[in-house]
């Protein structure tokens, strides 16, 4: 089966992991029917057809310091990625969510090594540099923008 077929798949029959695209670690966001508090919620899978449910951790309730090291162990533990990796963390586990698969449709499935490998790439920018060019930026800003007060004319005269 072609990547288009697969694409096809997953939207036509958006109840329903397509080839077990959808697997532990996938990082998925649908919209839920069935909604409290979020009614499009990013999760990342720990579980699937558990008596017909899909079970994860939904990282829109999470802070960007959690969700970064999330996506990193989710990543490296793809398809074992589970309940046990959160348990011990209480922050985490408020997160951790159930849906059922009949309110679920619209399935996006995102490449979560990707991601890691992403985010990987931004944290190794040394924050030495970032203020360097911050500052060379303000300088440049300044250089611009302030006229020396006798280049400045009086309106009028």
């Amino acid at each position: 089966m072609d990547i288009n077929q697969l694409v096809n798949n997953l939207f036509q029959q958006p109840n329903q992991p397509v080839n077990n695209q959808i697997i532990k670690g996938s990082l998925i966001m649908f919209k839920y029917s069935f909604w409290i508090h979020d009614p499009i919620p990013l999760v990342l899978v720990t579980d699937y057809n558990l008596n017909g449910k899909l079970r994860g951790v939904n990282l829109h309730y999470l802070t960007q310091f959690y969700i970064l090291n999330l996506i990193s162990s989710a990543s490296n533990l793809k398809g074992v990625f589970s309940y046990n990796n959160i348990k011990n963390n209480s922050y985490i586990v408020d997160s951790f969510r159930s849906y059922k698969w009949e309110g679920i449709s619209q399935i996006r499935v995102f490449d979560v090594s990707f991601i890691s490998k992403m985010i990987q790439n931004v944290r190794n920018i040394d924050p030495t540099q970032v203020q360097s060019i911050r500052q060379s930026v303000n300088q440049q800003m300044q250089q611009q923008y302030v006229t020396p007060a006798d280049q400045l004319t009086i309106q009028g005269q």
